[in-house]
């Protein structure tokens, strides 16, 4: 093995490294995914490199992405370089394409109460329901098996990401659908939406009243023509003298609820697009 085949082996290696690095930080739709810990951990190391350099996050896309692509030239050749230039710049595209949707939101439809008026533009608001919930899926989270009694403090977190001022309110509506579970606490109603770069906190009690088959919670906020759907899904509602506790099993990282806003390492670089 020559020197030269070494420092080529370890070009191509830092090469591939960032381009991976830069790549995969990019792709936002990993985070639903059991592979979102890859898109973190990348981001991480993003991070802290461009935080150590005092770089804001286009500047450091802009130094990574000219060093792989040379990196590349020097150590495989131009046609290398050419088609990971190709690759990374238009994952830088498409994220930034998506990541300016997200700060400038859309336009509201011209409802009948606004008609003939100007067209307000609304916000994409992010909406997080906190609480014990065993497994969670698209737009169902189950709540799994309750003992009557007792009852579920759930938080409702409503994050506007955008630049755009809300001009219209946020209407929360909380209804359930059988009589063993009973919604006892719930800001319901017209109130005002978060303003940009806030977020608005609203506590939902659950509370399992009888035995039961169990049912579900349905929550929908509405600001606008925009909406959000979720259903809280209990299992069944047993008595309290038949519940017997026989372990305890957690498959979560301990810090991942918390961490929800934060797939780029720091919880004040909230990354709207993963979401």
């Amino acid at each position: 093995m020559t020197f030269a085949s070494v420092v080529s082996a370890v070009g191509i290696g830092g090469s591939l490294g960032l381009s991976l690095v830069f790549l995969i930080s990019k792709c936002f739709f990993l985070a639903s995914t059991r592979a979102g810990w890859v898109l973190m951990a990348c981001n991480i190391l993003y991070e802290t490199g461009y935080k150590r350099l005092g770089l804001r996050r286009f500047g450091a896309d802009a130094m990574v992405l000219p060093l792989a692509v040379t990196g590349w030239w020097l150590s495989a050749g131009a046609s290398y370089a050419a088609g990971f230039a190709l690759v990374l710049g238009l994952a830088w595209g498409w994220a930034s394409m998506v990541d300016s949707r997200w700060r400038s939101g859309g336009l509201a439809h011209q409802h009948r109460v606004y008609r003939n008026r100007a067209v307000l533009p609304v916000p994409n608001l992010i909406v997080q329901i906190r609480g014990p919930v065993l497994e969670r899926r698209r737009g169902v989270d189950e709540m799994g098996v309750l003992v009557a009694g007792e009852t579920l403090h759930l938080e409702v977190i409503v994050l506007n990401p955008s630049r755009v001022v809300p001009q219209l309110p946020l209407v929360l509506e909380a209804r359930c659908d059988v009589c063993s579970l009973a919604i006892v606490a719930a800001r319901s109603g017209e109130m005002p939406a978060p303003e940009p770069g806030e977020s608005l906190r609203l506590a939902l009690e659950l509370q399992a009243v009888s035995p039961g088959t169990g049912g579900s919670v349905f929550v929908q906020l509405r600001h606008g023509d925009w909406s959000f759907k979720r259903q809280l899904r209990v299992r069944e509602v047993v008595p309290r003298e038949s519940a017997r506790p026989t372990g305890v099993v957690i498959r979560r990282w301990r810090y991942g609820c918390r961490g929800a806003f934060a797939w780029r390492g720091d919880h004040d670089l909230f990354d709207p697009a993963a979401f």
